[in-house]
């Protein structure tokens, strides 16, 4: 979710029935008890380079505990697995592979076509970026400034040459 423009929210205790609705399981008391929210943040921050901006709670809804991780985008993407998570066929991950929200709202490894978006993007925000900071840092001018410049660079080089004449 880190690759994606709006990152984006994923809830642990939610289950997906076959006919693609949602219920509400909640977490076992017995889970919740052999998990530290910290270090399961700490295992999630690390698994990513660079490392992703997440927060986790545990929430309580209708009688139940479910775990709520918020994703924020990446402001230097693509963010790359990098530690291995269980078995990808899983849910889990690879090292090495940087994975893309698809349109089902799945991650899946990206494909090429994935790749050439996600750099497109990258450059875009990164000129965006520059520019800000080069016009915060009073780097650039308006085009009507520049154009003033140039015609007193013009005039002076214009003078210069007449006076050689002289």
């Amino acid at each position: 979710m880190s690759n994606t423009r709006d990152g984006g929210y994923l809830v642990v205790g939610v289950e997906q029935t076959e006919s693609g609705s949602f219920k509400l399981e909640g977490i076992s008391d017995e889970l919740l008890g052999k998990i530290s929210l910290d270090d399961l943040k700490r295992k999630i921050i690390d698994s990513g380079s660079p490392r992703p901006d997440i927060d986790l709670h545990q929430i309580e809804f209708e009688g139940r505990t479910f775990l709520l991780m918020t994703v924020r985008p990446s402001s230097r993407r693509p963010v790359i697995c990098v530690a291995a998570r269980g078995a990808e066929s899983n849910g889990g991950s690879r090292a090495g592979v940087i994975y893309y929200r698809t349109g089902a709202a799945e991650s899946a490894p990206a494909t090429a076509t994935d790749w050439e978006e996600i750099i497109t993007r990258f450059y875009a925000e990164e000129r965006v970026r520059a520019l800000s900071e080069a016009k915060s840092a009073g780097l650039l001018v308006s085009t009507e400034d520049r154009d003033a410049v140039q015609l007193r660079a013009d005039a002076e080089m214009f003078d210069a040459e007449i006076e050689e004449f002289r």
